[in-house]
């Protein structure tokens, strides 16, 4: 049985993109990657990872 890895990396913060398309772009990776973790058993602790980090880009772009 073949096995197939998607991989998903947060895009770094590009200032000279508005915050509601960061956002929009964050918001859309998360759902692809719960969609991902749902259809392929991700380990709750990778999935937990991912969205502490969408959660810090959040933090850091303050709020959306």
């Amino acid at each position: 049985m073949k096995k197939t890895v998607t991989r998903y990396t947060l895009v770094p913060f590009n200032e000279n993109r508005p915050l509601e398309k960061e956002a929009t772009s964050a918001l859309e990776s998360l759902k692809k990657l719960i969609l991902s973790a749902e259809r392929t058993r991700f380990s709750k602790f990778i999935l937990q990872n991912k969205i502490e980090g969408l959660v810090q880009l959040e933090d850091e772009v303050g709020g959306w």
